[in-house]
């Protein structure tokens, strides 16, 4: 409220998962699927789907956060462009590990929840 950060402040800290909803719920769009409905289609479910442990997704949840939040302080004491820089930086990099997820870690043929579809 005091002007303390911009508004592109939080969303780059949460950009980990603003950026995983985001892909597959256009995804998920594109493809004319229910988007609404509940499903197992995020990243973070797909991981645990393959085998990973809660635990151990938290963990490297909680260091994407980190290095998200360390990447806005450090935009936060840039100018204009170095803070964009920054910004497309970190997205760039978001997007091109949830690729890698894609390749290594391929979607279900159904990975709508059980009596959540029609």
């Amino acid at each position: 409220m005091r002007g303390l950060w911009g508004a592109w402040f939080p969303l780059l800290v949460f950009a980990p998962f603003i950026v995983d909803a985001s892909l597959t719920l256009a995804r998920r769009a594109l493809r004319g699927e229910r988007f609404w409905r509940a499903h197992r289609t995020h990243n973070y479910q797909r991981l645990v789907l393959s085998g990973w442990t809660h635990r151990k997704l938290a963990l490297h949840a909680y260091v994407l956060m980190l290095v998200s939040a360390a990447c806005a302080l450090v935009a936060q004491r840039q100018d204009g462009s170095g803070r964009w820089a920054i910004i497309c930086g970190c997205v760039a990099v978001l997007l091109a590990l949830f690729a890698v997820l894609e390749l290594r870690f391929p979607r279900a043929a159904s990975p709508s929840l059980p009596g959540m579809e029609p």
